[in-house]
């Protein structure tokens, strides 16, 4: 009996616990759109007054979802007074102040484990504000930017690069080969996962990148075959890695040692990847009938590539 009365009161516990859990939870998601709706609207008019009359109703109680409403307001101000066209750098210290003065007092205000959340998104502000105006920002904001990436780096973050890119492949068929490429243009935006700690436990927050993204464009690349000597030399235009690799037009050459023939082709792209790493199927079309026949049709790539400098953020004193 007494075995029983005490499973009676583990199953009540379980499910009230269960129950206090999904009404919390169908808060949050009410809270968020609610949130996302006051920001439509306030996007729609160029007003910040929607978003401010959600804030002053007090409906939103929950930190979680509170924090994110402070931090919306902060993006759509932003929006409205610097990252709107017809903005101009001299015109910039007043607004950030405001913005970032409300970044600081929203983390006072939010939990610890909302915290890193919050400096995500000053981060974002500050790198936006790099990436637009650049050697045009004043010093003190350059310095909170550089400020902010390093102890956001410290936690795990992972800057986006922007720059000339060098890989290394190889390629699977008939023939194996082996090759380098060098991008004129090469972006890659990893996945960052900041760790940090809340009342002494260790916690996580990944910031809100699906996946590790890489994009390069006007890539040379030259390859040589293991048996044949035959000597590669490709153009692409532009390779998408996000994460499908798509790689839609890439044109090539090769040439035989001792000899002057040149086989020109059209060889596009389809595979997956992960980050600046990736692995394709292309299809290879030559343009010549005569050695189309005898020609690899099928052919399998091993890439790695990665920007080798990076561009995004640099300033004159960066």
């Amino acid at each position: 009996m007494k075995f029983l009365f005490s499973a009676f009161l583990i199953l009540h516990f379980c499910l009230s616990t269960f129950a206090q859990s999904d009404k919390v939870q169908k808060e949050i998601r009410r809270d968020y759109q609610m949130i996302d709706s006051a920001y439509a609207r306030s996007y729609k008019n160029g007003s910040i007054i929607p978003i401010n009359k959600l804030i002053q109703s007090n409906k939103i109680t929950i930190n979680e979802t509170r924090t994110y409403l402070l931090c919306q307001k902060a993006v759509f101000l932003e929006y409205l007074y610097i990252f709107k066209e017809g903005t101009d750098a001299v015109d910039l210290k007043n607004p950030s102040k405001i913005i970032l003065n409300l970044y600081d007092s929203i983390l006072t205000q939010s939990e610890c484990l909302f915290q890193p959340k919050v400096k995500s998104y000053r981060y974002q502000f500050l790198s936006s504000l790099v990436y637009r105006y650049n050697r045009k920002l004043n010093k003190n904001l350059t310095n909170l930017y550089k400020e902010a990436k390093s102890e956001l780096k410290s936690i795990g973050l992972k800057p986006n690069r922007d720059g000339f890119g060098l890989g290394i492949y190889s390629i699977h068929g008939k023939e194996n080969w082996i090759g380098l490429d060098f991008s004129v243009f090469s972006h890659f935006q990893g996945v960052s996962y900041l760790r940090f700690k809340c009342k002494d436990k260790d916690m996580c927050y990944r910031l809100k990148q699906i996946a590790a993204r890489s994009t390069n464009a006007l890539t040379f690349s030259y390859s040589k075959g293991f048996n044949s000597k035959t000597n590669d030399l490709a153009f692409s235009l532009i390779e998408m890695n996000a994460p499908f690799t798509i790689i839609p037009l890439r044109f090539g050459v090769q040439t035989e040692p001792e000899s002057n023939n040149k086989r020109f082709y059209y060889r596009p792209g389809l595979g997956l990847s992960v980050g600046m790493i990736s692995m394709s199927y292309s299809y290879n079309l030559m343009f010549s009938k005569s050695v189309r026949s005898s020609s690899e049709k099928h052919l399998l790539y091993f890439r790695v590539i990665y920007p080798i400098v990076n561009y995004r953020y640099r300033t004159k004193r960066y």
